[in-house]
């Protein structure tokens, strides 16, 4: 689903009402030394459907990769759980990923895409009329402190873009001095629940339906899965697996 940005505060009233705007203080950093991208997630599956539910995701952390699969709930009328494809498919994903490393290749994201529709036969491999060779893919340059948010539709359908930005700005102090990744997903996929619940704000998948000509207003539950990354000086990833062999854990047990 697109999502169109509201321009102003007063077409959407679930505005974050006291958004702060941190400024970051850091030594200047070596931009040849390279970067290094930390990432965790925070999952709620709908209706309680705890600890699966319909979404699934992965993250690679040797492999720098992060994915989201978004199982599609509408097959569930059909008897089919679409969970049980979208798990299998981030395992066969995973799979992809660990062999092109292995091969020490770059990880090509539509050969892991590709191998892993090939590779995924769960309630014989819904969806076959997705052909993976069409996927979008798009390259954009980060740099060093960059936020990145991937999600599945139960973030992006009750959450705009402006107020995500917010949420972003008011967590860059547990990115920055907490080194925490995963409180600040859960702060927004908590908050992207709360949308889904309330019944009187405009959220994009509101926006859509009306210019679909149809009029919902707020509630759109599903299956919430929020990824947070941050783009990190490679020497923090090395003075924190060194902290972890001080204390006994190796660097192996550490990584994924």
């Amino acid at each position: 689903m697109a999502i169109d940005e509201v321009d102003t505060i007063d077409e959407c009233p679930n505005f974050l009402n006291e958004s702060t705007n941190i400024q970051i203080n850091t030594e200047p950093i070596d931009e040849n030394f390279g970067t290094w991208m930390a990432s965790d997630a925070f999952y709620i599956p709908k209706y309680g459907k705890a600890p699966l539910g319909e979404d699934a995701h992965f993250i690679c952390i040797e492999e720098q990769t992060i994915g989201v699969a978004d199982g599609v709930g509408g097959w569930a009328k059909r008897g089919i759980d679409s969970g049980e494809y979208a798990r299998e498919f981030v395992r066969n994903a995973k799979l992809s990923i660990h062999k092109q490393r292995e091969q020490k290749n770059k990880i090509d994201p539509k050969k892991v895409l590709n191998e892993a529709y090939l590779n995924t036969i769960s309630q014989g491999n819904i969806g076959k009329s997705d052909d993976p060779s069409v996927a979008q893919e798009i390259e954009v340059p980060v740099e060093i402190w960059d936020v990145i948010v991937m999600g599945s539709d139960g973030l992006f359908d009750n959450v705009h873009n402006f107020e995500l930005e917010a949420l972003v700005q008011d967590g860059l102090i547990d990115l920055y001095e907490l080194e925490d990744t995963k409180m600040l997903a859960r702060k927004i996929a908590e908050y992207a629940l709360k949308n889904s619940e309330n019944k009187l704000i405009c959220t994009p998948f509101s926006t859509e339906s009306l210019k679909a000509g149809k009029q919902r207003i707020g509630v759109k539950r599903d299956d919430i899965t929020v990824i947070v990354a941050n783009i990190l000086p490679l020497q923090f990833h090395l003075c924190y697996v060194i902290r972890y062999i001080i204390v006994g854990v190796t660097a192996k047990e550490y990584m994924c």
